[in-house]
């Protein structure tokens, strides 16, 4: 696998990684959650016919771990890269009850599967126990960044701030990440772009949007906004594929999904490339 070097250029990735936010969607459209995985590669396969360029990424979850070297084949064929999506972990302090010493599951195991399916890296998205600090998440994260480096791989790192964390410790941890190399990103949240963008803008490390919630029309709105902020564009989920009026896969729904990602693609390509490494 050879790294991918940031260049500045926009980058739009789809997330269909996500667990009970689609199971909640399924419940929506009166699908049994047994074709869970069968709707996923459907919902793969329609982001895949874009147009070469449109797309960027792609984030697989582990209950497609079975179809990723398949999954990474047609998206390679397309031009897009894969990203093994992980499920989220909260990182413990000092004096917390249960201690996170190491991330040698999942991040580890995921880099290991990233590199024997030919994936680009992982998504690894993370929050702080009671008594942890940010300092303690890098920490965490150091024996990934060591083999992400030993195996050619990288990250896409998704803190997930609580209201508590204030702009300078948020402004601190990414200017920390922006120091490794394994770290192709940040992803982060764009609720409220007028008071943290430029917060995330001035922790130098690039990062996409994710839209955590958000229907289309509020996250582009936010992620319009976002770009001033040096956003490189968006690693979204429900906000593309969470097509609501339309049964799964249908005509119609394959139509407005990839509306979606042409609307963003074209909107995010809009910024100008401003490397930062």
């Amino acid at each position: 696998m050879t790294v991918v070097r940031d260049t500045g250029a926009a980058y739009l990735a789809v997330a269909i990684d996500h667990g009970e936010s689609f199971d909640g969607f399924l419940l929506e459209w009166k699908v049994d959650p047994a074709a869970r995985t069968m709707v996923k590669r459907g919902i793969i396969a329609a982001c895949l016919e874009l147009p070469p360029g449109t797309l960027q990424g792609l984030v697989v979850g582990n209950d497609l771990s079975f179809a990723l070297p398949s999954i990474v084949e047609d998206a390679r064929g397309a031009g897009v890269e894969v990203w093994v999506g992980l499920p989220d972990q909260v990182v413990q302090g000092s004096f917390d009850a249960a201690r996170t010493t190491s991330p040698t599951f999942p991040v580890c195991a995921g880099l290991w599967h990233a590199h024997a399916c030919g994936a680009v890296g992982v998504k690894t998205g993370f929050s702080l126990a009671r008594h942890a600090r940010w300092i303690d998440a890098g920490r965490w994260l150091e024996p990934a960044f060591e083999m992400a480096g030993e195996y050619g791989l990288q990250l896409v790192a998704e803190p997930y701030f609580s209201v508590q964390d204030t702009g300078t410790e948020r402004e601190n941890f990414l200017e920390e990440l922006s120091h490794h190399e394994a770290v192709r990103f940040t992803k982060l949240d764009v609720h409220e772009p007028h008071d943290w963008g430029p917060v995330y803008k001035n922790g130098k490390s690039p990062w996409l949007a994710r839209s955590e919630g958000l229907q289309f029309a509020p996250f582009r709105r936010s992620v319009t906004e976002s770009l001033q902020y040096g956003c490189r564009g968006a690693m979204v989920g429900g906000a593309v594929w969470g097509v609501s009026g339309y049964p799964p896969l249908s005509v119609a729904y394959v139509r407005e999904l990839q509306r979606r990602l042409k609307d963003l693609s074209d909107l995010v390509s809009q910024r100008s490339p401003t490397p930062t490494r």
